[in-house]
């Protein structure tokens, strides 16, 4: 709940009062049965905790809670991932869409395939997609690519020349092409589940 204004009882017989625009900064999350207070700002991806009474400002990049909201975490807030670190959350996260998309959907055709240069595969009746950690034109003419007919590409950055050659879904800017499989517009959909919310280029 947001408050621009603070006032019930009447001020002329002691009560307080507050007035003050909020403003909620981007990336900023605010999870269930959270008090804004007048004249509050939160700062740019900064995490609010559930149940908390925020009634002063929260700065960039921290995580605040309670009654009234402290800063619990500043600093490292979220914490900055590594490649590898980025690389085997998507592989979690594209196992999990496997599990999502053999088990709910109920479409057993999924089949997930690691190379040998950590790349995975991801083969199913309504299309392909090649995800890799860090894309290189080379993907193009890979020996283990050959096999898999018309594939969209997935990873963290893509260089332009490829996304002139594929149609693809980059992590790191969250956009993608428009005109991916029906594969690659479900796994854009899962991904939301992850905050990662693809847009179209």
């Amino acid at each position: 709940m947001i408050f621009t204004h603070g006032v019930w009882q009447n001020v002329f017989k002691g009560y307080p009062f507050q007035y003050g625009k909020v403003e909620i900064k981007d990336d900023a999350w605010l999870p269930w049965h959270v008090f804004v207070m007048p004249g509050v700002t939160i700062g740019k991806g900064a995490t609010i905790a559930g149940g908390s009474v925020v009634t002063s400002n929260i700065p960039d990049f921290c995580l605040a809670g309670g009654v009234p909201a402290k800063i619990i975490r500043e600093g490292n807030y979220p914490k900055q991932l590594g490649l590898n670190e980025k690389g085997n959350l998507a592989k979690d996260v594209l196992a999990d869409f496997e599990r999502y998309f053999t088990g709910f959907i109920g479409n057993k055709s999924l089949r997930i395939k690691e190379l040998q240069d950590h790349s995975l595969v991801l083969t199913s009746d309504i299309g392909n997609v090649v995800y890799v950690d860090e894309a290189k034109n080379e993907i193009i003419g890979n020996n283990d690519l050959k096999s898999v007919s018309g594939f969209d590409l997935m990873s963290f950055i893509i260089p332009p020349a490829l996304k002139e050659k594929l149609n693809w879904i980059e992590i790191e800017t969250e956009k993608r092409s428009t005109n991916l499989n029906k594969l690659s517009t479900e796994l854009v959909q899962f991904l939301g589940r992850y905050g990662v919310r693809v847009t179209d280029d």
